[in-house]
């Protein structure tokens, strides 16, 4: 072994959650990791005198030896770090702070890391948590539900000179003001909208509905007090409105041509139905999942059972803001706050922290492994519903992190298995579009 470690507890008690660990890297691994980083830019390095690949290494490491140095160094410190890690089985939360100690030549590198840890959590509550498993049975009636789904889905746009009612699509400009004054960026042209889905504000569509193409109007709206822009919750927005185009909605038949379309190679309705059916045990299993797990955590936040660090709270906390802030750069949507209220998110974030722990805990207690052949059943039923299984596979084998992410399903399945086998489990029959409708309804879910 070519490392020494010695770790010190800072604070055992479930609130500090900070460790530190001091790290000695041997003298001969360092030497044989400077000497083979130097063999490396050996290949590409040029020196006005040389040919490419033929630079003396004396000179070499004469100009570059600092860079060289620091360069393994910074290597070495994160490799080693992460093995004794690995090594112990322990959790590390956020991104360690490494600090080096003095380098000298032909001498052992000391250093040390300090780091969070995920807490350690006795697993005797489980047999106090109760889980309401269900059953699900796909009825005709949910295929038949899926099938209108999927012809609402084509339908075509027949554009009429009548007036607009429930369900028809219209495009219109319009104009926004509070108090008279109008709104900044509040000119819109040419938007789209299907009357009657609720997709805007309480009365819009319904004002809009009885005008024909090109009559213009004005309407108010009340914006609800939890709009997710500050400065328009509660307030009451007039809109000056042009009505430019009325579409009515045609839908398609289910017939051969319409379903050679959707990718089937018979045209057969049975041949749909049988794929729709498939589809949807694949999505009964995911919901039966997510409803067992969100449904745990819920148990042990009710019984109070795991006591939660508050510092890993305000990290759990961070990281959501963060995804949050990127997925708002993805969607160009950066007006709105940067951060959400951490009291507001303060309940996902211990949702969140639970099911770490939970899993984090029971797959070491229990020495989980990942089941490969298990991990390419479960790509290859990912990839079954695709019109290029094959295609889909290969993206999974080709990324390190999707394929991970499977692995990590898989540590979290055996675990929540685990914990089923513990709990009270009562089995309780439910038709799958009910379950889909309650995830819908359900904004906690983890």
């Amino acid at each position: 072994m070519f490392w020494s470690n010695k770790m010190q507890v800072l604070d055992d008690n479930t609130q500090n959650l900070n460790r530190t660990i001091t790290i000695t890297i041997n003298s001969e691994k360092l030497s044989k990791a400077i000497e083979k980083e130097l063999i490396n830019m050996s290949k590409t390095i040029r020196i006005n005198g040389f040919r490419q690949g033929k630079v003396p290494m004396q000179i070499i490491f004469q100009r570059y030896k600092n860079s060289i140095v620091q360069d393994t160094l910074n290597k070495l410190m994160k490799e080693n770090f992460i093995n004794i890690m690995i090594k112990q089985k322990i959790n590390v939360i956020d991104i360690p702070i490494y600090t080096p100690g003095t380098y000298i030549e032909n001498s052992d590198f000391t250093y040390t890391v300090e780091f969070k840890v995920y807490p350690i959590i006795k697993l005797k509550f489980l047999e106090e948590i109760k889980v309401e498993k269900p059953l699900i049975t796909i009825s005709d009636y949910d295929i038949n539900t899926a099938i209108d789904v999927i012809r609402q889905q084509n339908i075509k746009w027949i554009k009429q000179d009548t007036i607009a009612q429930k369900e028809d699509r219209v495009t219109i400009d319009f104009i926004s003001y509070i108090d008279g004054k109008k709104i900044k960026d509040g000119k819109i042209s040419d938007f789209i909208l299907i009357l009657g889905k609720g997709h805007m504000i309480p009365n819009f569509e319904d004002n809009i509905i009885g005008y024909k193409p090109g009559d213009k109007f004005n309407i108010n709206s009340n914006f609800p007090k939890d709009y997710h822009l500050k400065f328009l919750r509660g307030k009451t927005v007039n809109f000056d409105i042009k009505l430019k185009k009325v579409e009515k909605p045609i839908f398609p038949e289910l017939n051969k041509s319409f379903i050679d379309n959707l990718g089937i190679k018979d045209g057969s309705v049975s041949s749909l139905r049988n794929i729709i059916h498939k589809n949807m045990e694949l999505e009964s299993k995911s919901l039966i999942y997510k409803s067992i797990k969100n449904q745990i955590v819920k148990e042990i936040l009710q019984l109070n059972i795991i006591e939660i660090p508050i510092a890993l709270v305000n990290h759990e906390i961070d990281v959501i803001n963060y995804q949050s802030l990127q997925e708002r750069k993805k969607n160009k949507k950066l007006h709105t706050d940067s951060n959400l209220p951490r009291k507001s998110l303060e309940n996902k974030a211990k949702k969140r922290i639970i099911i770490k722990l939970l899993i984090n805990n029971i797959s070491n207690q229990y020495k989980l492994e990942t089941d490969e052949k298990i991990v390419n059943k479960m790509i290859e039923e990912i990839a079954s519903i695709y019109k290029d299984p094959q295609e889909i596979i290969n993206l999974y084998k080709n990324n390190d992190d999707m394929i991970n992410n499977i692995r990590y399903i898989n540590i979290e399945k055996q675990s929540i298995d685990i914990v089923l086998s513990q709990a009270k489990v009562i089995e309780k029959e439910i038709d799958f579009n009910t379950l889909v409708s309650q995830f819908k309804e359900t904004t906690d879910n983890i």
